[in-house]
């Protein structure tokens, strides 16, 4: 199994838009991938495979605080190693105003790690803040069904699996 084929091992939490990894962890509780012999971390597999190499002397931090996270899309930002222990601190976090497209956090969702998410970010697919039509993984929901078999989603694209059924 290719590693990225590994990256459909995830749920998709319908509040906060992780994609909770379910497949194999490092005895750090970190989700791996196995790339032949070795583990590579299954977030940083994602946003290369999503987004593209993170950038040289720079780490991923989760937004949302989730470690089995892997939405490369939304929730993993590249920054500095001292930005990233800054961020653990929820005062530190409570200061930022604006999310990493410019939306306003004063009114942002709060993860149980205490993680905080941009609401406009979240809402609508997500398919604003994926600059230069870069795909993303992610299962489909219809009302409050998910999908079990994960697919790529092309932003901009009508198939996200939206329903009139607003009980989610």
């Amino acid at each position: 199994m290719t590693s990225v084929s590994q990256l459909s091992t995830f749920e998709v939490d319908p509040v906060f838009g992780c994609h909770l990894w379910t497949g194999a962890l490092g005895s750090n509780g970190r989700p791996i991938i196995w790339r032949g012999a070795r583990p590579s971390s299954a977030y940083r597999v994602a946003y290369e495979h999503q987004r593209g190499p993170i950038p040289t002397g720079l780490v991923l931090d989760h937004l949302c605080r989730r470690i089995l996270c892997i939405n490369a899309v939304l929730h993993l930002e590249p920054v500095t190693k001292r930005e990233n222990e800054l961020r653990k601190s929820w005062a530190y976090r409570c200061r930022r105003q604006r999310c990493p497209v410019g939306h306003d956090l004063s009114d942002a969702l709060v993860t149980p790690e205490m993680g905080r998410l941009c609401r406009k970010c979240q809402s609508n697919g997500n398919t604003h803040a994926t600059p230069g039509g870069i795909p993303r993984l992610g299962s489909a929901r219809t009302g409050s069904q998910a999908i079990d078999s994960p697919r790529l989603f092309f932003p901009g694209s009508s198939d996200f699996g939206e329903s009139d059924d607003e009980t989610y």
